[in-house]
């Protein structure tokens, strides 16, 4: 009795989540997005330096660009992912879908104000990610009763 008891007790680290075709295309969504989003992050000062021969200090303000919009685009995406009407999991592909077009974009920028304007796009649309990707976990766990393997899937 007290066996079945705990073998029915949520676990905070458990690798069935795996076997769950909803978690496992986020999780394999997420591995895309931080390969993308950490390449494009990483390469964006050098390329506008030795591709559009920006100075170095310009050139550092594009990740500040896409700071300061991540920031401030986290609210409003979170506010619309919390509003009853709007399928967050859209949202957050629609967010996905959009960082890759920007990411395709950034070695077609000809000059420093085009390739400002995308890392500033990017940054609204990492904010995207950072409103919603959370609360979606969530929405994929709680159906399967996994709630509190929240972290391990996080």
């Amino acid at each position: 009795e007290t066996d079945s008891a705990a073998g029915d007790e949520p676990k905070a680290i458990d690798f069935s989540i795996f076997c769950d075709i909803t978690f496992l295309l986020f999780f394999i969504s997420q591995g895309i997005f931080f390969a993308g989003y950490m390449g494009s992050l990483l390469m964006v000062v050098p390329f506008a330096e030795e591709e559009i021969g920006v100075e170095s200090e310009s050139a550092a303000l594009l990740t500040s660009a896409m700071g300061i919009s991540e920031l401030v685009f986290r609210i409003p995406f979170g506010w619309a992912g919390d509003h009853p009407k709007v399928n967050r999991t859209y949202l957050l592909g629609f967010t996905f879908i959009m960082l890759g077009v920007i990411f395709l974009a950034f070695p077609m920028c000809p000059n420093y104000m085009s390739i400002m304007i995308f890392a500033s796009l990017s940054g609204t649309f990492q904010g995207g990610f950072g409103g919603l990707s959370f609360v979606v976990l969530d929405d994929i766990l709680t159906p399967l009763n996994k709630r509190a393997a929240w972290m391990f899937g996080l």
